[in-house]
């Protein structure tokens, strides 16, 4: 009887820790997938919950398609309305400043432009070490709860003895 709770214990544990791992990889899959993959797999989901028919997941295949097209072309053309007003801006502040005012201008927006890619890459490499840390805190807590597990069963097992010499 002992054997059976202990048993069913650490395959609950085990479970338990293979579903937590299985999530952080999602996880982690999810932010590194392509927007086509990620399309691919939202109409796997909408198929499976939705129960689609074949007709109606090409139809969503499609439909997808067509709004990332049209997501990239509102990007691009954000993209060159802002160069458009960053040129405006620069033409408009030309006539403001002296040269050598525009001059230590451009300096120093060429600066800012450095540190910001710099203070990318620094956010990138924090959340990679981010998820490091939550990966070894997640170990910590599982081969905590291994060493409590061997305690109980430790304990379970002096029970079962103490019963038995009596």
């Amino acid at each position: 009887m002992k054997t059976v709770k202990v048993l069913s214990l650490t395959l609950l544990m085990s479970v338990v820790f293979a579903g937590m791992t299985f999530a952080q990889g999602q996880k982690r899959n999810a932010q590194e997938a392509t927007p086509e993959e990620r399309a691919a797999k939202r109409i796997e989901m909408m198929r499976v919950t939705l129960n689609l028919t074949p007709e109606q997941v090409a139809k969503l295949k499609e439909l997808h398609a067509q709004f990332a097209q049209n997501r990239e072309q509102i990007k691009d053309s954000a993209k060159q309305d802002i160069k458009a007003q960053k040129e405006a801006y620069d033409a408009k502040l030309k006539t403001i400043l002296t040269p050598e005012q525009y001059q230590k201008y451009q300096e120093q927006r060429k600066n800012r432009e450095e540190n910001k890619q710099h203070q990318g890459n620094v956010k990138k490499n924090d959340r990679k070490k981010e998820g490091n840390k939550q990966h070894q805190g997640n170990v910590k807590k599982n081969d905590q709860k291994k060493t409590n597990n061997k305690q109980q069963q430790g304990n379970a097992k002096k029970n079962t003895q103490s019963k038995k010499s009596k």
